[in-house]
């Protein structure tokens, strides 16, 4: 069940726009990973940009081209080894960089795996364990 936080100041996009690209990062996701489409939840969330410095420079109205890139969580189960998951990291960027029309090296992805979640959905606890290997 991976889950994709994205944070970024506002876009020249419409939230339609938005909406739409967050849908496609995620089938594209769950594509790449050999998982169900459901099974990946993408979160959009826009930041005010008083609340956003890099480098001590506040961010622009909209989102800049070169800076005060995206910045995004991107949480799921261990075990897919380094390069599938340096892979994945780079499509992630690669495809919202072309997507917002920014450079995709000022995008930020923090990629946090574990080995089991505690998970509650639908009103029921789960405890998802990796299998051993």
């Amino acid at each position: 069940m991976p889950i994709i936080k994205i944070d970024a100041l506002p876009q020249q996009k419409t939230k339609r726009e938005i909406s739409l690209i967050i849908q496609m990062l995620a089938n594209l996701v769950a594509k790449e990973m050999e998982i169900p489409a459901y099974a990946v939840r993408c979160i959009w969330q826009e930041i005010d940009p008083i609340f956003y410095t890099q480098g001590g420079h506040v961010g622009k109205k909209t989102q800049p081209r070169t800076s005060h890139g995206p910045l995004i969580s991107f949480t799921l189960f261990e075990g897919r080894g380094s390069q599938f998951m340096e892979k994945l990291l780079h499509l992630i960027a690669k495809t919202l960089a072309i997507a917002l029309e920014i450079d995709p090296k000022i995008i930020c992805i923090i990629c946090y795996e574990h080995k089991f979640y505690h998970v509650l959905d639908h009103g029921q606890i789960f405890k998802i364990a990796l299998p051993s290997s």
